[in-house]
């Protein structure tokens, strides 16, 4: 019997289509720095400078269009962006929307004093996003074989924390200069990392659930045969080549992957749609979004003597934070990551706005030490953060649907989580000013809910097949707490005996994972 294997041609394709996160975190830190660069609000803002006489500042309403403008985009994108990988396949898709977030970035550029000319840019520039973080993971869960899938997906989330971080130290290097190319430089930069996506993408493979959609069933077992570093008439490809021809075919028995079969369809489509749009959304109302796009004004209230280099900080923190996740998600399950992830959250923002109530003193001025607490306890949500709902909620979504529905899925639940930014971003900056700190309790709000819809509802995805996952939804009655003991392809006796087969520890209620070890001896011995 031939040893599973994988090729570096899957991690070299993942990480070509995982620039996309690279550029939406790149973009995202970029705004940041625009919104409290001098030149910029000089030239498009709206009211009197306080701090600075004789200068401008952006106010409430043209922050929030500007910021606004691309949450918009994104959202729009991510519904157009499913669809359009269907009709063009995953590949060329990821390279046309790359293409039109460069011409969204351009518009940007040439903006002299117009600020209307920067939110319209930022919209089209927003469409190529809201599609990007539709594609990358959907192309990639496809691609990659089963035992690294949620590691490959993951990338998505770290290069995003990459490209913030990245542009927050750009942001510093260029404030201090003088004119357009304070701004103008982190622009720029993002056409760059738009052109090396789009170019790159010439040079990889299709998925090979789209190469066999499309009738190029040679092509799709060589692709399979490329993942597995193996050649096509090795048995292994065969099996893999067997079971992607014997899923597509039951699924397109089931439906012809319209709008409607996303809740209408089978197995379980509601609830799995659904599904998807809570995780997506508890994922943005968790709080990190705010600190993304309006932390330097945040860190600035505070009175930290740099918000520009604080941010670097947070931004770095939440960098390496993520690359914690390779060794969690498939080791310690979807379930776990997720429940503990948004408990976490949740205890850190409510200590974070109770000490932001209790910061101003006597006098009016703040409390340097609690403004220093509160700057721990943002570095420790961001560690629970990146570590979990960062990454975890696109691995989930990216393995929850049918191959034929699962672009249009996918678009519905990115698509809620890009609705709640646009809110964020549009609402944000008025909402602080008008109830201060007591923000964050409503960010830990979203996390406790988060909490219950993992355990209640989630079903567990790890070391499954994109086969397997739909196989499990079939099981009427398998739980979602008790879905990190079912075993594919076997009966529901079966599944009960193998439950009761695992060690103690695994049959805790919280203990919502098993280990791989553990799991390959109850295989054996039943």
């Amino acid at each position: 019997m031939v040893q599973e294997q994988t090729s570096w041609l899957v991690y070299f394709c993942a990480l070509f289509a995982s620039i996309g996160g690279l550029i939406f975190g790149f973009d995202v830190g970029s705004i940041s720095g625009l919104l409290n660069m001098q030149d910029s609000k000089d030239r498009f803002g709206d009211v009197p400078d306080k701090a600075h006489p004789g200068h401008f500042d952006f106010g409430d309403f043209r922050t929030g269009i500007i910021v606004g403008a691309f949450s918009v985009g994104t959202f729009l994108g991510c519904m157009i962006g499913g669809p359009s990988a269907d009709r063009l396949g995953r590949r060329k898709a990821l390279i046309l929307w790359s293409a039109i977030y460069a011409v969204g970035v351009v518009i940007q550029f040439f903006s002299v004093d117009k600020w209307f000319q920067i939110a319209i840019g930022r919209f089209v520039s927003g469409l190529g996003v809201g599609s990007l973080s539709v594609l990358v993971p959907l192309y990639t869960s496809e691609l990659a074989p089963k035992k690294i899938r949620g590691i490959l997906v993951a990338t998505l989330q770290l290069t995003f924390t990459f490209g913030i971080f990245l542009s927050y130290i750009v942001n510093w290097a260029t404030k201090q200069r003088q004119g357009a190319t304070q701004w103008r430089i982190p622009i720029s930069l993002c056409l760059f990392w738009a052109a090396v996506l789009g170019i790159g993408m010439c040079f990889v493979p299709e998925a090979p659930r789209q190469l066999y959609m499309d009738g190029k069933y040679d092509e799709c077992k060589k692709v399979l045969a490329k993942i597995r570093g193996l050649t096509s008439d090795e048995n292994l490809v065969q099996e893999d080549y067997n079971d992607l021809e014997k899923t597509i075919e039951t699924e397109q028995k089931s439906g012809k992957g319209s709008w409607k079969e996303c809740f209408t369809g089978e197995p379980r489509m509601c609830y799995r749609t659904v599904l998807g749009m809570t995780i997506q959304s508890v994922g943005q109302l968790s709080g990190a979004s705010f600190f993304w796009y309006y932390g330097v004004n945040l860190f600035s209230t505070i009175g930290m003597g740099d918000a520009f280099v604080t941010q670097i900080t947070i931004g770095g923190l939440l960098f390496f934070s993520t690359i914690g996740v390779v060794f969690l998600i498939d080791r310690y399950g979807r379930r776990n990551c997720l429940f503990w992830g948004a408990a976490w959250c949740s205890v850190m923002l409510v200590i974070f706005s109770t000490l932001g109530l209790n910061m101003t003193q006597n006098d009016g001025t703040n409390n340097p030490k609690i403004a220093s607490a509160m700057i721990c306890f943002v570095c420790l949500y961001i560690l629970g953060y990146a570590t979990t709902w960062g990454p975890c909620a696109f691995v989930v979504i990216s393995e929850t649907y049918p191959f034929h529905l699962r672009a249009r899925c996918m678009s519905i639940a990115t698509g809620c989580s890009w609705l709640w930014n646009i809110f964020i971003a549009l609402f944000s900056k008025a909402i602080l000013n008008k109830i201060k700190y007591s923000y964050g309790f409503l960010f830990a709000g979203a996390n406790i809910i988060g909490c219950i819809t993992v355990y209640f509802f989630l079903y567990e995805t790890k070391a499954l097949t994109l086969e397997q996952v739909n196989e499990m939804y079939m099981e009427p009655k398998l739980k979602p707490w008790q879905s990190h003991r079912w075993i594919p392809a076997r009966g529901e006796m079966k599944q009960n005996k193998t439950a009761n087969s695992l060690p103690s520890s695994s049959r805790n209620s919280l203990d919502l994972s098993y280990t791989d070890m553990e799991l390959e001896k109850v295989v054996s011995e039943n």
